[in-house]
């Protein structure tokens, strides 16, 4: 709204015709007038690098900020994987035995993530050749009773390498998962048809989950061909559809060759992941 406009306050003198009304939104001043006095050469390059170095100045404070959180957060992982004497944890349990032996002629605990740069890389055909040989996940921390999820890679490149979590690590998946559906609006009245063969890959077992979590209606469509799954989008009202992008394409493809209209179904949303493009 447009404040109301005020007088002069009173015993104040007669105000000048020509000078512009003071605003209580900002200094009575001509700002026009202000604009058109001669300016030093320079002095938009001068403020604009002037903006710029106190942008980056709070760009670099951030990045400290940031910095010191992830070297925080990897001492402490680092401190519940590997062992202090006696080849046992903090707790008295066993450590991780993969990255005990790797990692032992290192610090334990890191003064800077500089000093990453001198840490071996962990490559996937490490785990998959130490899992064959143990058949289990080489790189566990705890007592196998502790874990109570198995996935395992597509094995598309070699053998799949089998994955352990514990309820920690699956609701540490479930965040991740709810924060890209909250970025959705996806909730309560929401029926999410997850496309998946639900075969033991991760895939989108951990969508289904999350989309369950928030409150959604979570559709699985395991064992589904895909003309199938077409009309299952459209007798359930779906509204949100989860999959990779190459298999929406594929979908589409196939409506388009049937005749399905597409535009006609509810779906709302559409969140693709597990591709270059998701």
């Amino acid at each position: 709204t447009t404040p109301a406009t005020t007088g002069p306050s009173p015993g104040a003198g007669p105000r000048s015709p020509t000078a512009p009304a003071a605003s209580p939104w900002r200094a009575p001043c001509d700002v026009r007038a202000s604009l058109r006095r001669p300016r030093p050469a320079g002095w938009i390059l001068r403020a604009a690098l002037s903006a710029a170095d106190r942008g980056h100045n709070g760009a670099m404070h951030a990045r400290r900020q940031l910095d010191t959180l992830k070297l925080s957060r990897l001492n402490d992982l680092l401190a519940a994987i590997l062992p202090c004497d006696g080849g046992l944890l903090r707790n008295g349990s066993p450590a991780n035995d993969f990255y005990a032996a790797k990692l032992s002629r290192l610090p334990h605990t890191l003064e800077s993530l500089d000093e990453l740069a001198e840490w071996p890389f962990t490559f996937k055909n490490e785990l998959v050749d130490a899992a064959a040989r143990l058949g289990r996940p080489a790189n566990l921390t705890w007592d196998t009773s502790r874990y109570v999820r198995f996935h395992q890679t597509s094995g598309t490149h070699g053998r799949p390498l089998p994955v352990f979590d514990t309820a920690e690590d699956w609701e540490w998946w479930l965040e991740c998962w709810r924060v890209v559906l909250a970025r959705g609006g996806v909730g309560e009245g929401d029926r999410v048809f997850v496309a998946s063969a639900f075969g033991p890959t991760i895939a989108f077992w951990s969508a289904f989950d999350a989309a369950v979590s928030v409150g959604a209606m979570a559709i699985p469509t395991g064992g589904v061909r895909s003309i199938a799954r077409l009309e299952m989008l459209r007798s359930l009202a779906a509204t949100v559809v989860v999959s990779t992008p190459s298999y929406c394409l594929h979908l589409a493809d196939l409506a388009a060759e049937r005749k399905v209209d597409l535009a006609a179904l509810p779906v709302r949303l559409v969140i693709v992941a597990g591709e270059p493009g998701g």
